[in-house]
C-alpha cells in the first residue's frame, strides 16, 4: 500500500466513522456531550501468503439505545492486513469528536467480491461466511464520557482465522480482538536462534511467538477457546526481534513455536490439519520451546527473550 493511498484511506474512513458515531449518540449519562474517539487495526500473521486484502464498504455502529446507523463509503476501501504486523498498526480514526454515551457494537461491512488472498500460485477468492449479511461484527460494548479521549485497536488474528480447505479454497472465519489503548501493554523480545536450535535440535525454523491466556495449555491451533490470543512470526533476519501489541494487562503464557508454518486453525479436514503437534518421527512436526509466564502492565513494555 503506497503512502498516498494509505493517507486517503485513513482520511476517508476516519471521516465516515466519525460521522456515524456523531449521528448515533449514546444512551449513557454523558449523552449530549462530546469526547474524542480513535480506532486502529493491527494483525497477527498467517503463513504462506503474501497478501490478505479485505475491502470495506460501510461502517455500522449501534448505540445502546436506538437503531443502528450504517454509513456507506462512496468508494470501497481495500486494505492488505499483512502490512500491519509485529506491533505496527493503521489508524482508521484519529481524535475525532463524537457524541458521548454508551455503544453496543461496531460492524465493518465488506465487499466479498473484492476480498482476496495472494499466495505463491496467485490471487484467490477469500470467502468470509455470512459477510454479506453480518460483515465483521465486534460485540465489544464501550462507553465514551464527555471530554474523554478514547482509543481502541482491533487485532485481526489471521493465523487463527484463515483456513485452506482440502479443495484448495481459502475461508476466513474472523477472530477479532479489541483492546483499549490506554489499558494495553506491549511484549517485546528477541530469539537467539542458534542457541535455541542447539539446545533443542527438533526446534527448526520458521518460528513464531505464541501468547496464551494464563492457565491455557501451550498447544497448536485447534479452533477452540484454548487457542493463542496473539501470535507473531519471527522475521529470521539475523536480528530476530519480535513485538506483540496491544495486550490487555495480566499474566500470559508465552512460547516459541518451532516449524510454525505447520500450524493452521483446524477445520476438521485431515488434508489441511497437518501440524501433527504432539506426534513423533516427523521432522516437520511443529513443537514449542521455552514456555514461560510474563506479566503485562498497562502502558508499559515487558521484555522476554528466548535463548
Amino acid at each position: 500500500m503506497n503512502p498516498t493511498t494509505t493517507h486517503f484511506q485513513r482520511t476517508l474512513l476516519a471521516g465516515l466513522v466519525a460521522a456515524g458515531l456523531s449521528a448515533c449518540g449514546g444512551g449513557g449519562s454523558d449523552s449530549g456531550g462530546t469526547g474524542s474517539f480513535s480506532l486502529s487495526i493491527t494483525d497477527a500473521p498467517v503463513d504462506n501468503v503474501t497478501e490478505v486484502v479485505v475491502t470495506f464498504t460501510a461502517v455500522t455502529l449501534k448505540p445502546a439505545d436506538g437503531d443502528a446507523i450504517t454509513i456507506t463509503l462512496d468508494t470501497p476501501q481495500s486494505i492488505n492486513l499483512l502490512d500491519y504486523q509485529n506491533g505496527a498498526s493503521l489508524t482508521l480514526v484519529e481524535d475525532e469528536t463524537v457524541t458521548a454515551g454508551d455503544y453496543a457494537w461496531i460492524r465493518l461491512e465488506l465487499d466479498q467480491d473484492n476480498t482476496y488472498i495472494v499466495d505463491g500460485t496467485g490471487q484467490h477468492d477469500l470467502t468470509i461466511p455470512s459477510s454479506a449479511q453480518t460483515g465483521l461484527k465486534l460485540n465489544n460494548s464501550f462507553a465514551l464520557a464527555a471530554d474523554e479521549m478514547l482509543a481502541y485497536t482491533i487485532d485481526f488474528n489471521l493465523r487463527q482465522s484463515v483456513h485452506l480447505t482440502g479443495a484448495g479454497d481459502y475461508i476466513m472465519r474472523p477472530t477479532l480482538r479489541m483492546v483499549k489503548d490506554d489499558e494495553a501493554g506491549t511484549l517485546k523480545g528477541s530469539v537467539d536462534v542458534a542457541t535455541v536450535t542447539s539446545s533443542d535440535p527438533s526446534c527448526s525454523t520458521p518460528m513464531a511467538v505464541y501468547v496464551f491466556e494464563e492457565g491455557d495449555s501451550v498447544d497448536d491451533m485447534d479452533g477452540d477457546d484454548g487457542d493463542p490470543i496473539a501470535t507473531v512470526n519471527l522475521a529470521m533476519d539475523g536480528v530476530n526481534d519480535y513485538t506483540v501489541s496491544p495486550l490487555d494487562p495480566g499474566t500470559y503464557t508465552v512460547a516459541l513455536a518451532c516449524n510454525s508454518d505447520q500450524d493452521t486453525a483446524e477445520d476438521g479436514d485431515p488434508a489441511t490439519d497437518d501440524d501433527n503437534y504432539g506426534e513423533t518421527g516427523d521432522a516437520d512436526d511443529m513443537s514449542f520451546y521455552g514456555e514461560a509466564n510474563v506479566t503485562i502492565t498497562a502502558g508499559e513494555m515487558t521484555t522476554h527473550d528466548f535463548n
